[in-house]
């Protein structure tokens, strides 16, 4: 016999049916009645079994409970290999359609109980697990409004990586205070197995644009960077210990790949502000450096200039420091304190419209106020010495009263000892703001030389130098002037054939 429909299960021919407990009918031929129904259910009616050859393999079974075909009800009698398309298989691959809903105490388990998916409340779905591996083929998408990772243990620093690997990885760390779960700190941190420079760089990118990014020697800015906030300020700090070299550094760099050229601009500070109530800005003054010649690996003269502004949006040079030491100011000066400096240099400018000084100042006992020009004496000072004359040598006592000094005006010309061994002394007075720094004395053979200061009000000769020789520059212990100090230099003749020229005294400014 071979049940057909709901079940396809061949048994043995059944040649005859013995009517028994809950059966009727029977024989070779005929209907076979099961009845389902006992003695306290007896409504149930009865179930058939019916063939049209009951002997033959290819006979039909059915079941039936009061004209309802039952087939299908009782399916779960039989191994699961002979069940139908809609059923579950525990082993089996199987493709599920339709909607399924779990039961809200239901866990869907993966190898133990440790790891399981479940939905506590409605609308929710939790994941458990040790380690969650997402691994597509291409990409995994989240849509959703909010993303949040929380890890409520103390320590528990929660991290993300992007990369390929442990050693190849972007990082972003929440550090949370020592045995708490208080955020402290937030780390951006990359890592990178390469030893070439700048691997595991940063790079911000706008619209595909890029802006700024950050490189092992430090952030490279592409725009422009604005703090708008109340008080801002920018500062640099450099923590290196300090030095004559150190300090902060603002940097204005011009680099297109090639050498500057002459009048080019190296860089420029701009000072500006708000001229209305619409966001207008104007730049009210600037500094800016310029190439004072065409630059290369030996000439890199550079210019400051200095604009102001006057009236509407009219910019103007007002000052320029140039590559020759040079100050140009393109306006009037005016000076509330002292001036000073060397007198050798060079003051010019447009007598007419000078102004004059608020007190009137004393140059080299010349009272000045800016409103003429003065004469001031020299004092036989030609730049940078003071002239000493013939006249300016006294001889010491050494010759007696008899024999003194001449200046033979013939030649040999100078001045001649009256005898052979004896002291000539050069007497010269050194101008207010000055001091001596080094004495030639100019004769026809290299005598002995050495200088000294003396006083007015006081006896007394200290030496100011160790000895040298005339025709040499001799390097003085600085004399600075005083109101009572002068300058004596002494010069030892050997033979009354010596002749003395002269000589002049190195003076600065103290």
């Amino acid at each position: 016999m071979k049940l057909i429909g709901a079940f396809d299960v061949s048994l043995a021919d059944i040649t005859s049916v013995v009517a028994g407990t809950n059966l009727s009918g029977g024989g070779t031929t005929g209907a076979v009645t099961i009845n389902l129904a006992d003695a306290s259910t007896s409504a149930k009616g009865a179930a058939s079994f019916s063939s049209d050859n009951f002997a033959a393999s290819s006979g039909a079974i059915t079941i039936k409970d009061g004209g309802v075909d039952l087939t299908a009800e009782v399916t779960g009698i039989l191994p699961s290999a002979n069940m139908d398309g809609d059923t579950a298989h525990l082993t089996t691959a199987q493709t599920f359609t339709g909607s399924k809903t779990m039961a809200t105490d239901v866990k869907l388990n993966f190898r133990d109980a440790n790891s399981y998916i479940h939905s506590k409340t409605a609308n929710d779905l939790d994941i458990f697990a040790t380690d969650i591996v997402l691994d597509a083929a291409t990409s995994v998408k989240i849509e959703t409004s909010d993303l949040t990772m929380y890890d409520p243990v103390n320590d528990g620093n929660p991290t993300i990586s992007l990369g390929s690997s442990a050693t190849n990885r972007f990082e972003i760390k929440t550090a949370y205070n020592s045995g708490a779960q208080t955020l402290d700190e937030v780390y951006f941190n990359t890592y990178t197995a390469s030893g070439g420079g700048n691997d595991g760089r940063y790079i911000w990118q706008v619209d595909e644009v890029e802006l700024a990014r950050l490189l092992d020697d430090g952030l490279n800015v592409t725009g422009y960077i604005a703090n708008s906030d109340t008080g801002a300020f920018f500062q640099t700090i450099n923590k290196t210990l300090s030095s004559a070299t150190e300090g902060g550094k603002l940097k204005l760099i011009c680099d297109d790949g090639a050498a500057m050229a002459d009048d080019h601009r190296l860089g420029v500070i701009e000072f500006s502000g708000a001229e209305d109530g619409d966001a207008n800005r104007q730049t009210g003054a600037r500094i800016q450096a310029m190439c004072d010649a065409a630059w290369s690996a030996s000439e890199n003269g550079t210019r400051l200039e200095f604009y102001t502004m006057d009236g509407n949006a009219a910019s103007e040079l007002s000052l320029t420091l140039d590559s020759d030491l040079l100050a140009t100011f393109a306006g009037a000066v005016t000076v509330t304190g002292t001036i000073t400096g060397n007198v050798t240099g060079d003051l010019t400018g447009n007598a007419d419209t000078a102004t004059v000084l608020a007190a009137t100042r004393a140059i080299n006992g010349v009272n000045f106020n800016g409103s003429a020009a003065i004469t001031i004496p020299t004092n036989r000072v030609y730049g940078t010495y003071i002239k000493l004359l013939p006249n300016d040598f006294l001889p010491n006592e050494d010759g007696g009263t008899s024999k003194g000094v001449h200046l033979d005006d013939t030649a040999p010309t100078g001045l001649k000892p009256g005898i052979a061994a004896m002291e000539l002394v050069a007497i010269q007075d050194i101008p207010e703001g000055f001091k001596a720094t080094h004495v030639d004395i100019y004769a026809s053979t290299n005598l002995v030389i050495q200088a000294y200061e003396m006083d007015i009000d006081a006896s007394g000769i200290t030496s100011r130098s160790s000895a040298g020789n005339a025709n040499t520059t001799l390097d003085i212990t600085d004399v600075a002037a005083t109101d009572s100090n002068f300058l004596a230099i002494i010069v030892t003749t050997t033979a009354t054939s010596n002749r003395v020229w002269g000589g002049r005294i190195t003076i600065a400014p103290q």
